[in-house]
């Protein structure tokens, strides 16, 4: 239900948005602002894009797990992706994502969120991660040699 109200309900609330943005400053203003913001929201999301990347490429090249670099990446194409779209509040709040601290802040919430929510258990007896029967024995085949040669 909350997911039906916030998809009528922020459509409705940016059409009325640039409508009172549109009264105050001028049609031909507020196109230009929104085609702006659009743009140079695109060129921020490539620019720190190309950071994110290079910080995974970092981590993986370090051996370390990418989870920060791969949730900043999502952050910022949800970014870019709501600076393309037109209206007041998808403007902001893509600004807003931009903003690494703000953005740094974002990713921390979602992971204590997502935290709570994901479980990792393992039964004893049952076969571990890799395929294995998980009764510590590890089957293979071996032969003796002869080591005096």
């Amino acid at each position: 239900m909350i997911y039906l109200l916030l998809f009528i309900g922020i459509p409705i609330a940016e059409i009325y948005l640039l409508v009172q943005v549109a009264g105050r400053i001028g049609f031909g203003l507020t196109l230009g602002l929104v085609i702006l913001t659009g743009v140079v929201g695109m060129a921020c999301v490539r620019h720190q894009g190309a950071r994110v990347l290079s910080r995974l490429n970092q981590d993986l090249q370090g051996g370390r797990m990418p989870a920060g670099a791969l949730t900043e990446g999502v952050l910022l194409l949800a970014a870019g992706l709501l600076l393309i779209t037109p209206g007041v509040i998808t403007d902001a709040v893509g600004l807003l994502l931009l903003v690494p601290p703000i953005r740094k802040a974002v990713a921390w919430g979602f992971g204590k969120h997502f935290a709570k929510k994901i479980r990792f258990v393992q039964y004893p007896g049952a076969p571990d991660a890799f395929g294995g029967s998980g009764d510590g024995v590890i089957e293979g085949d071996w032969e003796e040699e002869d080591s005096e040669k």
